[in-house]
């Protein structure tokens, strides 16, 4: 691979790791005192996986078009669908078809509301799964990533993307139980991958659904609003 064709953020990590971006390019993501030419290597090794995660992402993306705000406009809503429907209404409420919303609302109510929507969800799942887990349940913000759907910092504050609202409820207990674990297990090794399955045990199609679904990240631009 040529050096345009990624992007490398180095940190005082221990080793490399590759992901792909929102636009489909390899971010990697290395120690301050790794190479370049060690850094290409490990992307020709692994030159398969890439060209597939990028063909799944494309196929995501066409499945999810660019979300506009307007009356009859379909969202996913915690693993439904919901129609937009412009209201007579002083606040936001849904049912299992609709969300109805007032006549006034702009993208940026609607982005507030959704992130209240999913902190109350979350709050709930850190607390249970916390418990299940033998963990003091963390603290955690909603963010609106982009290239992660959760994430654990060396604190063990946990945070989670805007995006999960449009997730499915199994699938977002997959993200909270992945990064409760990372409490424990600062990498992904087999003990990791072993204390997921111990509280998910069908973790995996969890795990494949979020990369079938990664488009759910670019179809609703939240920088229009946050």
């Amino acid at each position: 691979m040529e050096k345009t064709d990624y992007r490398v953020v180095y940190s005082k990590r221990k080793s490399i790791a590759i992901s792909i971006d929102s636009d489909g390019m390899p971010l990697v993501r290395a120690p301050k005192f790794v190479t370049t030419s060690e850094i290409e290597t490990v992307l020709e090794r692994h030159r398969l996986w890439i060209t597939r995660q990028q063909n799944r992402q494309a196929f995501s993306k066409e499945k999810y078009p660019q979300f506009v705000l307007q009356d009859g406009a379909v969202l996913p809503f915690f693993g439904r669908e919901v129609t937009i429907q412009a209201c007579h209404a002083s606040k936001f409420f849904s049912d299992d078809k609709s969300l109805y919303l007032p006549l006034s609302t702009d993208h940026q109510a609607v982005t507030d509301w959704l992130k209240g929507e999913l902190h109350l969800v979350l709050e709930q799942k850190v607390a249970e799964f916390s418990k299940q887990m033998r963990l003091e349940p963390p603290q955690f913000s909603v963010t609106k990533a982009k290239t992660r759907w959760g994430s654990c910092s060396p604190a063990n504050r946990l945070n989670f993307t805007l995006y999960l609202a449009f997730c499915p409820p199994d699938v977002i207990d997959y993200v909270v139980v992945h990064e409760l674990a990372h409490i424990r297990h600062k990498n992904h090794g087999t003990a990791f991958w072993n204390e997921v399955a111990s509280v998910l045990p069908e973790f995996s199609k969890y795990r494949t659904w979020l990369k079938e679904n990664a488009g759910l990240m670019d179809f609703y631009d939240v920088k229009k609003a946050l």
